[in-house]
Parts: structure tokens; sequence; C-alpha cells
């Protein structure tokens, strides 16, 4: 099996820290991108990897049925030859050689090491298999860390925590509102404002029948897919 020339890194170790950039932010953005290539090296690796593996369980099969019949061929020579020569020796006085059993025994013999060579293959590839895809976890792992410092101390990630607080203070003004109408009117409010002021709305963005503004969660949707494929892309403002 030739050997698969190592990525940038190393033959499968983790990618260099690198310099500090100039600002927190680049520096985040630096690293994310770092991570993303390891990541897309491996995904390339490990595709690799399996394609090889099964190619050789393909010829692992083949070369089984090869040996399977070249050892059958033997076992009957082995089995009939001795006689054969001995009839031979009695009906004409000569003695026959064992070339066909010794050409069967060299065929067998070369099936054998054909399927211990690709057996061998096979091994190595499931076991490297296993390395690549557990230095894939690591990947995706240091991925999503790298996406967080960059999502984390953004300005665009404290805008939408702002806008959450705004809107709970919003509600929360509604309903200081709602209150000082019920106390004036009492009970001469309408049973429409008295059920909507009293009804009970759930902030689960999953709930059924609840209106949801979905512009902040598609915009960041995009953002974050982007993000991963351009490590310079904007977030929402």
């Amino acid at each position: 099996m030739r050997s698969r020339p190592p990525p940038p890194w190393g033959d499968g170790s983790e990618p260099s820290r690198g310099e500090a950039m100039t600002t927190p932010e680049m520096s985040a953005r630096a690293r994310l991108r770092e991570r993303l290539t390891w990541l897309q090296d491996e995904e390339t690796r490990l595709a690799a990897l399996e394609d090889g593996h099964h190619r050789a369980q393909e010829q692992t099969r083949e070369a089984a049925h090869r040996l399977h019949e070249a050892e059958i061929a033997l076992g009957a020579l082995q089995r009939d030859d001795p006689m054969r020569r001995t009839y031979a020796f009695v009906n004409s006085g000569v003695i026959e050689d064992d070339t066909a059993t010794l050409a069967a025994q060299a065929a067998a013999d070369r099936a054998r090491a054909d399927h211990d060579r690709v057996s061998d293959i096979d091994r190595n590839l499931s076991a490297e298999i296993e390395q690549s895809q557990a230095r894939l976890r690591r990947a995706h792992n240091d991925v999503r860390a790298a996406l967080a410092a960059v999502i984390n101390d953004s300005d665009a990630l404290k805008a939408l925590l702002d806008a959450q607080d705004h809107a709970f203070s919003v509600i929360r003004g509604v309903r200081k509102a709602c209150a000082i109408i019920h106390d004036r009117l009492k009970a001469d409010c309408s049973a429409e404002f008295f059920s909507r002021w009293q009804n009970s709305q759930s902030f689960d963005p999953s709930a059924i029948n609840h209106a949801i503004d979905e512009v902040p969660a598609v915009r960041w949707a995009a953002a974050l897919d982007a993000i991963l494929a351009d490590p310079d892309a904007a977030l929402p403002s």
C-alpha cells in the first residue's frame, strides 16, 4: 500500500496554534479558518480511506475465492496423484514425476500470499479509518469551539441579547398598561380585553399556534452557515 502524503500539519496531528492576531475577533476567525481546514482535510482523508477499504474488501473476497479454488485443486491432486502414478508405473513401467502436484502447490501458495497481502491492507485500512474517525470527531469539536469563540464575544450576539431584553421590557410595559386600564374600567372591561390580557403566552419558539417573528432565526441560521463556509462572513447587524 503506497503511503499517502501527509497533510500540511503532519500525519493526522492537530494544526499549530499560530501567532496571535491583532484583535480578538481576527484571532478567533483565523483559528476558525484553521480548524475548518483541518476538518475538511480529515473529511477528504476519511472518504479516500473508506473508498480504499471498500476496494480492499472486494479484492479480499476475490482473493479468498481464488485461494479456495486453488486449495481444492491441490487437495484433489494430493489425494489422487499417488494412485495415478502407481497405475502409470504398473501399466507402462514409467515412474511419472509430481510436476502437476508441485504446480498446484505453487499456485495455492501464490493465491495464499495474494490473499494475505490484501487482507493485511484491509486490516490496516480498518485501523486507519478508526483513527481518522476519531480525528474527525475532534475536528468537529474544535470547529464548534472555534465558532463559539467568534460568536460569544461578538457585537452581533450582544445586540441579539439586547433585543431580547428590550422585547421583555416591552411586554412588561404592555402588561402594566393593561393593568392600569383594568384598574380604571374594572368590570366594564370588554371580554376580549380581559381574555387577551390574561392569556398566558409561551416563550418556547416551537410552541404550536403562537405567532413568531422568524426573521432573527432565519438571519442567524444563514449567518452561521455562511461563516462555516467563509470565516470572514459577516454576522447579523
